[in-house]
């Protein structure tokens, strides 16, 4: 998920809520990190401190105190954030694959290079001054708060990435406001498919099988129930949306929702008694207000240490749960034991999936049989890894190349003026075999190893 908030009243923004936690734990903090080409060009880098981010919430240089943009706008920050899945949460912080954790963290970068690429500024310069016009800097200052927790202290894998409404325009030489539509707009067309694609591409690379349903995925192995027990906002959802019908006698609009689970307890009591009123026409009793408001957006910290959450997290688990859960972990990591092993030697062990063709002065090397060999062995190196795969790919062609620029034997030659011509379907067959090599060779070896399984089977 990848979601983009406007904070208009930043005043300890950072402190309250970046740096605590994972929202729990008071004393604890999380240090935040400058990634980004506008931070580089404001010499940012390291740790966040809260005078770097005053600064620019106070529209300033942070480096030199001096006012950074023409004017301040009434938008303090860009809140964007970036959730992985639950599944992927669960092994991540639950499991301790802390791998995940590092996979995440990397994934993040990806996203923030891909807003980058949108970041936009107005042009108000000569003609232009009264139009909409944009400008492309691609530059954005960002500070970056990686978390593992929800307020509800189940485990959320997500990350703040928090920006300036600063953007330099290397054309006008300053620092202008940051436009965000066409950022949201790439966000919600390509950049959240491409981060998803990142996130599942990373993930499948330490072990974990992924499945997709539409643009999201989940870890297989882990269970819907077990990801419903850590969804405690979302059983809250549930559970609002029953009382709303018992009392009201329809469902609430999605928007209702959303407006009940964000806000707090003032907020959420001020806005039932005004809905009662309308609805049924009387005020609502004291009686009914704390019967209908609760589950609330609660503003005050748990004061709980790390250590207490992990404890609170695994008393949720059952012994099955437990296990099934370590399993697929654990199968996770010895994949990518296996596959570390095969890209280090290669070559240990001669068997079936040996990696070896024919060589080119042996007789009878018709193209025929070299593509056929070539197919095999493409087989067996679809198991590896992308890299390996990439290096195994180009092994392949390199050698079927330079048998078929061998001279033949005469016999092979005369058979294959004798050939008759192949159906269309054989055609198509050979047309889309080689369209799986190809997506082999980038790294998408998958698809080619089901093609040839679902062929033998026909077989």
């Amino acid at each position: 998920m990848l979601t983009i908030s406007q904070i208009r009243n930043g005043r300890n923004y950072m402190t309250r809520h970046l740096s605590a936690n994972d929202y729990y734990a008071e004393g604890e903090r999380v240090t935040g990190y400058w990634p980004g080409d506008g931070a580089t060009k404001l010499g940012l880098s390291g740790d966040v401190s809260p005078e770097q981010v005053e600064a620019l919430r106070s529209n300033r240089h942070p480096g030199t105190g001096e006012r950074l943009t023409p004017r301040r706008g009434k938008v303090e920050f860009h809140d964007v954030t970036f959730s992985a899945p639950k599944s992927v949460s669960i092994a991540a912080i639950v499991g301790g694959d802390t791998r995940i954790v590092e996979a995440f963290r990397e994934s993040t970068d990806f996203a923030l290079k891909q807003l980058e690429q949108e970041s936009m500024v107005r042009v108000r310069g000569g003609a232009m001054n009264q139009t909409e016009s944009v400008r492309r800097t691609g530059n954005v200052i960002a500070a970056v708060f990686q978390h593992d927790s929800s307020r509800l202290l189940d485990p959320q894998l997500h990350a703040h990435m928090v920006l300036a409404n600063a953007s330099f325009d290397q054309a006008s030489g300053r620092w202008l406001a940051l436009q965000p539509r066409q950022m949201m707009e790439a966000t919600r067309s390509r950049i959240r498919r491409l981060v998803h694609e990142d996130l599942a591409s990373r993930i499948e690379k330490l072990g974990y099988q992924v499945r997709w349903d539409g643009e999201n995925f989940r870890i297989r192995g882990i269970d819907r129930n077990l990801e419903t027990l850590f969804s405690e906002r979302a059983q809250q959802r549930v559970r609002f949306e029953q009382r709303y019908r018992d009392l009201f006698g329809s469902a609430p609009t999605k928007r209702r929702v959303e407006q009940f689970v964000k806000e707090g307890k003032s907020s959420a009591t001020k806005r039932f008694k005004e809905e009662y009123r309308e609805r049924l026409g009387v005020s609502a009793s004291n009686q009914q207000v704390v019967a209908f408001v609760k589950d609330w957006r609660s503003s005050k910290l748990k004061e709980i240490s790390t250590a207490e959450v992990r404890r609170w997290q695994q008393a949720k688990l059952t012994r099955t749960a437990r296990q099934l859960l370590q399993t697929v972990i654990k199968a996770a990591r010895t994949q990518t034991e296996q596959v570390s092993q095969s890209v280090v030697n290669p070559t240990a062990e001669r068997n079936t999936s040996s990696l070896e063709l024919q060589r080119p002065n042996e007789p009878n090397h018709s193209k025929e049989r070299l593509i056929e060999k070539a197919r095999d062995q493409m087989k067996s190196a679809a198991v590896v890894s992308r890299d390996a795969a990439k290096s195994v790919a180009s092994k392949v062609a390199s050698t079927v190349s330079a048998q078929l620029k061998s001279k033949p034997d005469k016999s092979v030659e005369t058979a294959a003026r004798r050939r008759v011509r192949v159906s269309r379907s054989e055609v198509l067959r050979r047309m889309r075999f080689g369209m799986q090599v190809q997506a082999a060779c980038k790294g998408y070896h998958r698809g080619l190893v089901a093609s040839r399984m679902r062929m033998a089977l026909r077989r």
